[in-house]
């Protein structure tokens, strides 16, 4: 299923869609003028030690971006969700908010970010990353895919 939307309106709804799980597609054009989504993350992922940028709806669905070439893109997205989801019930108990996953791999870093109530952001960096800079990096960004969103 493609959906070609046109305006803000109908944009926001088919997001909304997406979201909570009622479009179940991995062919989904969402086509905005100004600022797009996919014009967010390209600019962001030109920063140095930042490989890749996938935002993900919470319930695992893809939103835009792509997974890593090397990685299976469904398992990849859907456990990306499932780490931070499982991150902050394992420590809901605690009187302190979560900030974000980081996954520590040999060659590679994974870096998950709330971006809104229903997505995350999902940045694949390189290992000798700077994680203070990207946070740094991603905070305006996030805050614009947060109000599309």
């Amino acid at each position: 299923m493609f959906l070609k939307i046109q305006n803000r309106e109908n944009i926001y709804n088919n997001v909304k869609r997406i979201l909570n799980g009622t479009v179940r597609s991995k062919n989904i054009v969402i086509g905005m003028s100004g600022s797009t989504i996919e014009n967010i993350l390209e600019e962001v992922q030109k920063e140095p030690g930042i490989d890749n940028l996938t935002l993900v709806s919470r319930t695992g669905m893809h939103i835009a971006g792509e997974a890593p070439k090397e990685a299976h893109q469904e398992t990849y997205i859907a456990m990306s969700a499932i780490l931070l989801g499982s991150s902050e019930t394992a420590t809901s108990e605690l009187d302190d908010d979560l900030k974000y996953v980081l996954v520590e791999l040999t060659n590679t870093r994974i870096l998950i970010q709330e971006c809104s109530p229903s997505a995350i952001l999902v940045a694949k960096l390189r290992s000798n990353s700077d994680v203070e800079k990207v946070l740094e990096v991603t905070e305006g960004p996030i805050k614009e895919l947060g109000k599309i969103l």
